[in-house]
C-alpha cells in the first residue's frame, strides 16, 4: 500500500501540471479570459497544500476521505475553469479510490463526484444541463465505477493469494530444512544463485521468467519431506536402495506443488532439476533442451551450493573448486550453452556465496550457543 504522503504529493504534482496545461490551452483557444480564471488556476496550483499540512494529524481513514474531498473539489474547479474538458475529468478521482481498495471509498467517490459535478453545472454561466445526456453520462460513470471496483477487488484477492503462496512456501522450506541441519539455508541460497544466473541469461535474451524461477528454485527440494531422516543425515555413502529413495524426491516435490495448484511452469523445474544434459539424470532421463530452462538453471545453482557447504558425508569445497567442478561437467551434467553465462556472473555468485555462508555460520553459532545455554 502506498503511503498517504506519497499519494498526496503525486496528486499535487499531477494537478499542478494539469493546471498549467489548462492555462496554456485556454489562452490558445480563447481570446477573452474571465477575470476569475487566474485566481482559480492559483487555487489549483495550491490545491493540496492545506492537506499536506494537516494530514498527519488525522487517522488513516480520515486522511483518505479528506483527500478524496480535496480531489473532487479540485476536479470541480478544473471543470469550472475549463468546461470544454467535460465530465470525463471525474474519472480520474476513481483511480485514487482504487488505490485504497475498499468499497466504501468507491461509494463515497461516486456520490461526491455526482454532487460536485451537479454543483458546477448549476452555478456555471455557460454549461447547459441536458437531462438525457446527463443521465447517459451518469450510467456510464456508474458502470466505470463498478468495473474499477471489481478490478480492484480481484487485485486484492490476487495479493492475498500471493501472500498465501509465500506463507506456504516459507512453511515448506522450514519443514525441509528442519529435517537436516546440514542443508539449513540451502533452499534460500539456491534460489538466490538461480536468480543471479537467471538475470544474466535474461539480459542475454533468454526467456527466463524470474518470478517462476524464484519460486521453483526455493521449492526445488520440497519432496525431501517424504524422505526419511536416516537417509538425509547419513554420514557415509548411500546404498542402492537408499539412493533410489533419494531419487524419488523430485517426483514427490512435483506432486506436492501440483496439490497446492502451482502452475506447470513451477512444477516442472521442481520435477526435472536433477535431470542431466547427457540423459543420465532422474527421474525421467531427459536430455538437452527436453529439460526445461528453469530446471537447467536450478541444477547449476543447486550443485554450486551443495559443493560450497558442509554435508554430513564431506566438508565443503572452496568456491573456486566448486566453479571448476561445474565447468568440468559442462555438456554432460550441465547445459554447455548456459555455462558461459555462469562464468559471466561468477563474480556475483562468489560475492553472494561468501555473504550467505558467513551469515549461516553466524546463525549456526548463535543457535548452538542458545542450545548450550538452555542445557545448563
Amino acid at each position: 500500500m502506498y503511503s498517504m504522503k506519497r499519494i498526496i504529493i503525486t496528486a499535487w504534482i499531477g494537478t499542478s501540471l494539469g493546471a498549467l496545461i489548462l492555462m496554456l490551452s485556454t489562452m490558445f483557444l480563447f481570446e477573452n479570459i474571465p477575470t476569475d480564471y487566474y485566481a482559480l488556476i492559483f487555487v489549483l496550483l495550491l490545491g493540496y497544500l492545506p492537506l499536506i499540512l494537516i494530514y498527519q494529524y488525522l487517522s488513516l481513514v480520515k486522511q483518505r476521505f479528506v483527500f478524496l474531498i480535496f480531489t473532487y473539489i479540485i476536479l470541480g474547479i478544473s471543470l469550472y475553469v475549463a468546461p470544454y474538458i467535460g465530465h470525463v475529468i471525474f474519472y480520474f478521482g476513481l483511480i485514487y479510490a482504487a488505490l485504497f481498495k475498499e468499497k466504501i471509498y468507491f461509494v463515497f467517490s461516486f456520490f461526491i463526484s455526482v454532487l460536485v459535478y451537479s454543483s458546477v453545472i448549476y452555478i456555471h454561466p455557460i454549461i447547459t444541463f441536458y437531462p438525457f445526456i446527463e443521465i447517459v453520462q451518469l450510467i456510464v460513470f456508474l458502470s466505470y465505477t463498478l468495473i474499477l471496483y471489481f478490478v480492484s477487488k480481484m487485485m486484492v484477492q490476487q495479493e492475498m493469494l500471493n501472500s498465501m503462496y509465500t506463507k506456504t512456501m516459507e512453511a515448506l522450506v522450514l519443514a525441509i530444512e528442519a529435517k537436516d541441519e546440514y542443508t539449513r539455508g540451502h533452499s534460500t541460497r539456491v534460489s538466490e544463485y538461480s536468480m543471479i544466473i537467471g538475470r544474466t541469461l535474461r539480459e542475454n535474451d533468454y526467456p527466463v521468467d524470474l518470478e517462476k524461477l524464484r519460486i521453483s528454485s526455493l521449492l526445488h527440494d520440497i519432496g525431501k519431506v517424504n524422505i526419511s531422516n536416516d537417509i538425509l543425515q547419513k554420514q557415509g555413502k548411500l546404498n542402492a536402495v537408499e539412493y533410489e529413495e533419494i531419487k524419488a524426491h523430485p517426483s514427490f516435490g512435483a506432486e506436492i506443488a501440483k496439490s497446492l495448484e502451482f502452475p506447470e511452469e513451477i512444477i516442472h523445474p521442481i520435477l526435472f532439476h536433477h535431470e542431466r544434459t547427457d540423459g543420465n539424470g532422474y527421474p525421467h532421463g531427459l536430455t538437452g533442451e527436453e529439460i526445461p530452462l528453469l530446471a537447467r538453471i536450478i541444477a547449476i545453482a543447486d550443485t554450486f551450493d551443495a559443493l560450497t557447504t558442509n554435508r554430513s558425508y564431506r566438508r565443503a569445497y572452496s568456491i573456486y573448486e566448486a566453479r571448476d567442478i561445474i565447468l568440468e561437467n559442462s555438456g554432460t551434467q550441465f547445459d554447455d550453452r548456459i555455462i558461459p553465462y555462469f562464468i559471466d556472473c561468477f563474480p556475483l555468485l562468489k560475492k553472494r556465496a561468501e555473504q550467505l555462508i558467513e551469515l549461516e555460520k553466524k546463525l549456526s553459532k548463535a543457535m548452538d550457543d542458545e542450545l548450550k545455554a538452555s542445557s545448563h
